[in-house]
């Protein structure tokens, strides 16, 4: 009787309300991607059979119902229908299956939320599955020669995929701090001129980030994540260049939810599920302003303050870049190769790769050298 009265229950909703299968299976789906997010990714490579005639690489897998023949050990197994083996070796197999079970539940989280970290998550455990030789000799060379489709739905794709491959073989620290990177390692060698590149071997840029990390290392990485921010990125990008630019505008900006005993309580108290629950960000901000805000307002997806440095790199600002990052001022600073540079502004231009952000970094370089060291000199590069 129970099951019939749920079953019409069920069914005047559907009628009157409409069915949403995304909204209905939505909290299942999100607790699943949650899950998921926290595991350790599981590689093929992980387990190897000590019956395997293959290398390190290579699938192996043995059938349920295959059992070693008592009459001839050594000889080939025998079948017998419907009796699992339990010593036969499963695991590669076990591995295809998780990743097939976890990949599309991540990328259903992100289609619900909108939230990229659950794209870029799946990626990189179908990507880490991948024997490192593979990946090395054949994908990600392929995938930083690809054009960045600037101006195509594709370029978001692009820009995921070779972040990817920057970063998708790194654990959980440097895989947060490589995304936080413009420039690899191998691209600043390339980038550097032979002086600088000496001055700088064996320097670490991340030296400060990794402290930061090792204070708060018993955390859950949610909250390293966050106090790394706090300690970095909002000091020394997000609220400095929001007050200098804000004051230069003539525009008073402030920052309520700075308030340091608010921000202490969030720090200390609020646990990280209540910060990022099934998938939803600022979980406890959201809760609280329920009854306050309406629900666009609420689950409305984030809306950055982004400059459109690719449109003005191309237009407004193309006389500037080609004057201040010429061959001769390049070469005249000594800080950089300026072939290089030339190559990464042709790239750019081309559209084969998406450099806007490497361009705009060289460029507000040069600014600052001619503001702030120049002045007062006889002479500055032209």
């Amino acid at each position: 009787m129970k099951s019939f009265l749920a079953i019409i229950v069920f069914t005047s909703v559907v009628v009157t309300q409409g069915f949403s299968p995304a909204n209905f299976d939505r909290p299942r789906v999100l607790a699943a991607a949650d899950k998921y997010l926290k595991e350790q990714p599981v590689t093929i490579t992980a387990a190897k059979s000590p019956r395997s005639a293959g290398g390190l690489h290579d699938f192996f897998s043995e059938g349920d119902y295959w059992w070693p023949d008592p009459k001839d050990p050594k000889g080939p197994y025998i079948q017998r229908d419907g009796m699992t083996n339990p010593d036969n070796f499963v695991e590669h197999r076990r591995a295809m299956m998780r990743l097939s079970v976890q990949v599309p539940a991540l990328a259903a989280a992100w289609k619900l939320t909108g939230d990229r970290k659950y794209a870029a998550h799946g990626m990189a455990r179908a990507y880490q599955r991948i024997p490192s030789p593979l990946r090395r000799a054949v994908l990600e060379p392929v995938a930083r020669a690809a054009p960045s489709f600037r101006g195509t739905p594709l370029k978001g794709y692009v820009r995921l995929a070779k972040k990817m491959v920057k970063s998708g073989s790194l654990p959980p620290v440097d895989q947060y701090l490589m995304n936080g990177t413009y420039l690899d390692d191998r691209q600043k060698d390339s980038l550097y001129s032979s002086d600088i590149r000496q001055a700088t071997r064996g320097f670490d840029p991340w030296a400060t980030h990794r402290d930061h990390f090792a204070r708060v290392a018993h955390a859950d990485f949610l909250n390293q994540m966050l106090y790394v921010d706090l300690k970095t990125f909002m000091v020394s990008l997000n609220l400095t260049y929001t007050d200098k630019m804000s004051m230069a505008s003539s525009v008073e900006v402030r920052v309520p939810f700075l308030d340091k005993s608010l921000a202490k309580f969030a720090a200390q108290r609020v646990p990280p599920s209540l910060k990022l629950h099934n998938g939803t960000t600022k979980y406890i901000l959201r809760e609280a302003m329920a009854g306050m805000l309406p629900r666009e307002v609420l689950t409305a997806r984030k809306a950055g303050f982004g400059a459109p440095v690719d449109y003005w790199l191309a237009r407004d600002l193309r006389p500037m870049v080609d004057e201040l990052l010429s061959e001769d001022v390049i070469r005249a600073r000594g800080y950089f190769n300026a072939h290089a540079v030339t190559r990464m502004m042709h790239e750019h231009r081309q559209g084969r790769q998406d450099w806007s952000m490497q361009i705009w970094q060289l460029l507000t370089w040069e600014l600052w050298l001619r503001t702030f060291v120049d002045a007062g000199r006889a002479s500055a590069p032209k």
